[in-house]
């Protein structure tokens, strides 16, 4: 079992987890062109969806997507990808909680060995290298033909 400062991270009021079964790709764009990602397509996404070995998500109180990630791989490697916080929502603990409850899906399934890759200039990563993350410098990185933009 992993511990991580992200334990005690919870959701205020206002907002409330779900997971890949309550999540539309439609959603998930329009999440992710909210911090400036393109690509992909809905049909791309629900496959992601489906192969994800966890997809936790983020609503408002008027059911709008504000905040996801999802982790994909297998029960020895896995890779924590698409953490995004819609901008008018960031700083409100969105991110902590969804990590929160990422941790909780890794112990649940036994992962071993979880990667993440975060920009330098990510707000983000140093609180994910306070909950134990460690900044190994070997991440290598190819974007293929079959990427969508």
């Amino acid at each position: 079992m992993i511990s991580n400062t992200f334990s005690e991270a919870i959701l205020s009021a206002q907002y409330y987890f779900i997971n890949k079964d309550n999540i539309h790709p439609d959603e998930i764009i329009k999440l992710r062109e909210s911090v400036g990602w393109t690509g992909d397509t809905p049909e791309r996404w629900r496959e992601c969806i489906v192969q994800s070995l966890a997809v936790v998500g983020v609503r408002n109180t008027e059911q709008e997507l504000v905040g996801m990630a999802c982790l994909t791989g297998s029960v020895r490697h896995a890779v924590l990808c698409d953490l995004a916080v819609d901008p008018s929502h960031q700083r409100k603990g969105i991110g902590a909680a969804i990590m929160s409850e990422l941790y909780k899906a890794i112990n649940d399934i036994g992962i071993s060995y979880v990667y993440a890759e975060l920009a330098s200039t990510n707000p983000f990563r140093e609180s994910m290298i306070q909950s134990g993350f460690k900044n190994t410098g070997d991440s290598l990185f190819i974007e293929t033909e079959t990427h969508v933009a």
